[in-house]
This record gives structure tokens, sequence and C-alpha cells, in this order.
């Protein structure tokens, strides 16, 4: 039946309707707006960050790494649970039913922020994680395939 991918208007995206496997990241680093991304089946990548898109994911979402997601434009919807390391927020959207991973948002609090301090890769430096930035600090570590979280002791 039909689906609606997004309710932005004149929107223009990209919509899988299988299995999507990708060997980096997923990147949408424009905070206001950007093509939207639905994947009807199970989604395999390295990392992610979501700026101001929409990205839905009906099956399981796994993730190497991070999942972050940056500024109050975009929304990111798993309807299928979502398997990473940590889910990031600062002041995101996210709406995530079934399997769920560890989730902070430390722009607003939310979440559980003290793990998130505990996780995160040693060589992200922030005197405190409310002070940290996305969009500065996150997306350039995604990019260059280094780690957000550190590797489990």
């Amino acid at each position: 039946g039909d689906r609606a991918a997004t309710s932005a208007p004149g929107a223009v995206g990209l919509i899988v309707t299988g299995k999507l496997t990708v060997t980096g990241a997923i990147i949408n680093a424009n905070l206001n707006g950007g093509p939207f991304l639905y994947v009807l089946g199970a989604t395999e990548a390295r990392a992610m960050f979501a700026g101001g898109a929409e990205f839905r994911f009906d099956g399981l979402a796994r993730f190497q790494d991070a999942v972050v997601g940056c500024y109050n434009d975009g929304f990111v919807r798993f309807a299928g649970g979502v398997e990473a390391p940590f889910v990031i927020s600062e002041d995101h959207a996210f709406e995530i039913l079934g399997a769920r991973s560890p989730y902070a948002d430390y722009f607003n609090d939310d979440g559980d922020v003290d793990l998130l301090k505990k996780r995160l890769h040693p060589d992200i430096v922030a005197p405190d994680v409310s002070e940290l930035d996305a969009e500065e600090q996150l997306l350039p570590r995604i990019r260059r395939r280094l780690p957000i979280i550190a590797a489990p002791r």
C-alpha cells in the first residue's frame, strides 16, 4: 500500500524497498533540511549523522558506532528498532520503537547523559558533556571514520 515517506511538501529523497547496507556512514550534514531517506528493510552502516532531513527505518537498523542527531529541524524514526553503541541527540527528534540502544540528549539533559559521559571516546574533548558540539566535534570524526564511542574494556 501507499506509505508517507515525509511530511515536507515538495520533498526529494530516496526510498529503499529492501535492505540497505552502507560500508561507511549515513550522513545528512545540512542542519536545515536535505533529502529524506526511507528504508523498508533492515539497515546496516558504520555510523549515522542526522541533520535537518527526515530518516525513517522500518526494519532493524544496526550501526557499529554512534547514531548522532543534530539540531531540531530533522526527524529520525526507527520503527524496527536500533542497535548501536549509543544514540546521541543534540536537540534532535528521535522516535525509537522496538530494540533500543543507550540514548542521551545532552542538550536537553534527557536520557542517560551520565552514561554518555563515560562512553564517549577519550579523544573527544568537552569540559562538560553539555558543551559538546555535534556538528563541530562529532561529524568530523564520523567523516574520518574515527570512533565516537569508546571500545568496551
